[in-house]
């Protein structure tokens, strides 16, 4: 017989307010005591705790998708110790990154889908 400890939503929320992201996916999509969560809900608060100084525009997106957005836009930014704001990184169309001595394209420029040029060189 399984057995195991029943532990109330609002405490399994709190502890999932400070997982990292990539814990907080797992977490939502295998454990069905935390699928009963308002999980939008609970992106929304890591939105606010984490990026609300730089309030980023992205419309018709869920909290999940825009959280997952602005931390690889903070990861690119630190990663190539860019000078700009959220904001200003997701509405590029252009980005230079010539001399940063690249030896791989980072992934979190996927997170730029206004980007229409980058210079490498």
């Amino acid at each position: 017989m399984d057995q195991y400890i029943n532990i109330p939503v609002d405490c399994i929320f709190e502890t999932l307010l400070y997982c990292n992201p990539s814990t907080l996916s797992k977490c939502l999509s295998t454990c069905k005591d935390i699928n009963i969560l308002n999980t939008q809900y609970l992106w929304k608060l890591l939105y606010e705790r984490e990026f609300m100084m730089e309030c980023i525009a992205i419309d018709n997106k869920k909290w999940g998708e825009i959280y997952l957005i602005c931390n690889s836009l903070m990861k690119l930014i630190k990663k190539l110790k860019l000078n700009c704001k959220l904001n200003e990184l997701y509405i590029k169309s252009e980005l230079n990154l010539s001399g940063n001595q690249l030896t791989s394209i980072p992934s979190e420029l996927s997170a730029l889908t206004n980007l229409q040029r980058l210079y490498l060189d």
